[in-house]
């Protein structure tokens, strides 16, 4: 899991978390991280739906969450994010 203590970092920029077999869903408390610009998340486990909350990343400008467990469809949310310039949901094993 996404350790808690991330979540008293509300002015990080950039987060990456690729290849550290995190399984669960994405974790609730990077809703937090409103000046992001870059999360990737590539090569876990996680699983469930992109969740609607990712709105508040405004300033999110690239998101790869390649090759893990994602299901649902692609939320509307993603579609507010005005900044974004990379979107990487491939390799998913329950997308549709």
């Amino acid at each position: 899991p996404v350790p808690d203590e991330l979540r008293l970092l509300t002015t990080l920029q950039e987060l990456d978390m690729s290849d550290n077999a995190l399984t669960g869903e994405i974790p609730a408390s990077l809703r937090l991280f409103t000046n992001l610009t870059m999360l990737s998340a590539y090569n876990n486990q996680l699983s469930g739906h992109i969740p609607s909350w990712i709105s508040a990343w405004t300033k999110m400008e690239y998101l790869r969450l390649d090759g893990n467990d994602l299901s649902g469809t692609i939320p509307g949310a993603v579609g507010t994010l005005s900044s974004l310039i990379h979107l990487d949901l491939s390799d998913q094993t329950n997308y549709g």
